[in-house]
């Protein structure tokens, strides 16, 4: 064993004196290429910040053409000593940089193939022969598809590169520059992925139409808000052929029949139809898009390819691509800022001395000019294409923005993403909560919500909490539910918040009990049918693999409410795997929502030892304490034995 120690020491000396003489003779140059490359990187940034005009693309490819060289160059001198580089670690203060070196030139060899070949791809979109817009766009995605695989190739390289980084062993500027590459990467990776399918999207086969959902976050429901208009577009080769929107309550035609709504709606609503507005009553959205699909092509007769839906949140994010835009009807410019206040008082209420009909045909109006000056300027190119791609990469992120197409194959690739806002499959715990607004009001943006969520390993009992708090201003007691359209947007805001929850868990979970939910006294059901003081809470049947408890609750204005669950989860929340413990839980984000915060404490079984957990925890015993805000979809992983 000694022998055995000493020839390892011999060896570790000859490495270290092998690496430190390799790495000396091809010091100066790897000092003058990091200098280059960190100019470099400056410019990417500034790029980043304010992307290059067209006219600046053969500067940006020579740009380009002139870092890839230099990192093709550095990889193959330097090869030698990049061998050596793994074995280096233990070097003081730059180890983990010099560790690091090949992950490094791998990210950089692929991101610069990348954006060669996606320029060589988009750059007709740009030629100043050709109309630019989105229809030049649709050309050059349709005709650059070997280009923008490539480009794919160059990225997923630069992915499998960082992640056998370990950035935590970095020096600190250079572990500061690798996390903004984060993001970047996710956002390069998941827009090449959707390359391939944009032509058809696009409408570069044959026409493509899509049915718009406009959701008003405002009176929240389950997909991301109540639908207060319906918009019909026509792509043909990238060019918007036909565009319309208008009132939802225009969409149905109601000389036809039309079939009973769901259970709470007629309850708690007294609604008697199923119709295009409360299509959206599933928290699954392909479910929900079919059933809007169906009512619009009954209503109008107009069939769709596909379902789009948006709440007020990414019409903000749009707004900012275009801003300050000019709206027939509004007498300022719509910028990112304004335009929900702005949005908000278009609606008004009915003037005094105007009767109801005439104020109901134009309240929403404004609807069909702002799609009618949205669409001029998509079609002349006339928008900041950064922005645009980042509101659109957000919105299908933390689900403000989802899509639904009839097309299998594309169908797959949303569902793959996460774009399509289906309530997911999943094999671990899980938990959804679902709120919708019964109260023909728009208090949701004054109602705050958090929720924290404990379960314990070892009796498998999970306890949940969300607390509501009404900030809206006015008496308690006046919390009539009916629909108030004398009144403005503002007014309607301050109400009392009727809320319809639902908190979807994994299907075989058992309640074990909640806090009661009677129904309320000045509630529509209690004045038809009667009933006040009856327990509203029921429990399934279950929906796309999952349990569902339900209920009914008043909140008054600036009145708060802990709703509480308790329940047992099935054994098959916590698997073994490779000689360990593994529980996983998924909190799948309710579209139409911002960040709420939520808190999840995980205990350990007595006597277990925790392994790892992502994302990192606060250690307190035995129990694992997460915080975050919930903007998009979260994954809690926890290994022990």
């Amino acid at each position: 064993m000694a022998r055995f120690q000493k020839a390892r020491r011999i060896i570790g000396i000859i490495l270290i004196i092998l690496g430190l003489a390799l790495w000396a003779g091809w010091g100066v140059r790897l000092v003058i290429t990091a200098k280059a490359l960190y100019v470099h990187l400056k410019q990417a940034q500034a790029w980043m910040e304010e992307p290059p005009k067209p006219e600046d693309l053969p500067a940006v490819e020579a740009w380009l053409q002139e870092v890839r060289g230099e990192v093709l160059s550095l990889k193959r001198e330097a090869a030698p000593a990049l061998a050596l580089a793994p074995y280096l670690g233990w070097i003081p203060r730059y180890g983990g940089d010099i560790r690091a070196a090949p992950f490094l030139l791998d990210m950089a060899d692929g991101l610069t193939q990348a954006g060669l070949s996606a320029l060589e791809a988009l750059s007709p979109a740009f030629d100043s022969t050709r109309k630019p817009g989105l229809e030049a766009l649709a050309y050059a995605l349709n005709q650059g598809q070997g280009s923008l695989a490539e480009a794919r190739e160059g990225v997923r390289q630069a992915l499998r590169a960082r992640e056998q980084m370990d950035v935590d062993a970095l020096s600190p500027r250079l572990k500061r520059l690798v996390l903004k590459l984060d993001p970047l990467l996710s956002l390069l990776y998941d827009a090449l992925s959707l390359a391939p399918e944009a032509p058809e999207l696009l409408g570069m086969e044959r026409p493509y139409s899509y049915l718009i959902l406009a959701q008003n976050s405002d009176e929240l429901r389950a997909t991301g808000g109540f639908i207060t208009g319906a918009g019909f577009v026509t792509l043909d080769k990238g060019r918007i052929a036909e565009l319309s929107f208008q009132d939802s309550y225009a969409v149905d035609d109601l000389r036809k029949p039309y079939p009973p709504p769901p259970t709470p709606l007629y309850r708690y609503m007294l609604a008697e139809l199923w119709l295009f507005r409360d299509s959206n009553w599933s928290p699954d959205f392909p479910t929900s898009a079919r059933q809007a699909a169906y009512f619009f092509t009954y209503g109008t007769g107009k069939e769709v390819d596909g379902v789009i839906a948006v709440d007020f949140w990414f019409l903000r994010m749009l707004i900012e691509a275009v801003e300050p835009l000019n709206v027939p009807g509004f007498e300022e410019p719509l910028t990112r800022d304004n335009v929900m206040d702005l949005l908000r008082a278009a609606r008004g209420g009915v003037p005094p001395g105007r009767k109801l009909g005439g104020w109901w045909k134009q309240r929403k109006s404004f609807m069909s000019s702002l799609a009618q000056v949205l669409q001029e300027r998509l079609e002349k190119g006339d928008v900041n294409f950064k922005a645009l791609f980042k509101a659109v990469w957000k919105g299908l992120r933390e689900k403000h923005l989802l899509i639904y197409v009839k097309n299998p194959r594309l169908a797959g690739f949303l569902a793959q993403k996460g774009w399509d806002g289906a309530l997911e499959a999943y094999t671990g715990d899980f938990l959804m909560v679902v709120d919708s607004n019964v109260g023909f009001n728009k208090v949701n943006p004054l109602v705050e919500e958090r929720i924290s969520y404990e379960v314990n390993l070892e009796s498998l009992e999970s306890s949940l909490h969300i607390l509501y708090i009404n900030h809206s201003r006015g008496t308690a007691a006046d919390c009539d539910p009916s629909p108030r359209y004398e009144v403005n947007y503002e007014e309607d805001m301050h109400r009392c918040y009727w809320n319809y929850l639902r908190v979807y868990v994994p299907e075989e979970a058992q309640l074990l009990e909640a806090t009661p939910a009677p129904l309320p006294e000045l509630c529509l059901h209690n004045r038809r049918w009667g009933g006040a003081g009856l327990e509203t809470l029921t429990v399934g049947p279950p929906e796309f693999g999952r349990n569902v408890f339900a209920l009914y609750f008043l909140l008054p204005r600036g009145e708060q409410r802990e709703q509480s669950f308790r329940y047992r989860l099935p054994q098959a929340v916590i698997r073994w795997k490779e000689g360990a413990f593994t529980y996983s839980l998924k909190i799948q984000k309710q579209p139409g929502t911002l960040s709420i915060p939520v808190e999840v404490r995980v205990i350990l079984p007595s006597g277990a030892t925790l392994l790892k957990a992502e994302p990192q925890p606060v250690v307190k015993g035995q129990a694992l304490e997460f915080s975050f805000a919930l903007d998009e979809d979260q994954v809690i992983e926890v290994k022990y034995k």
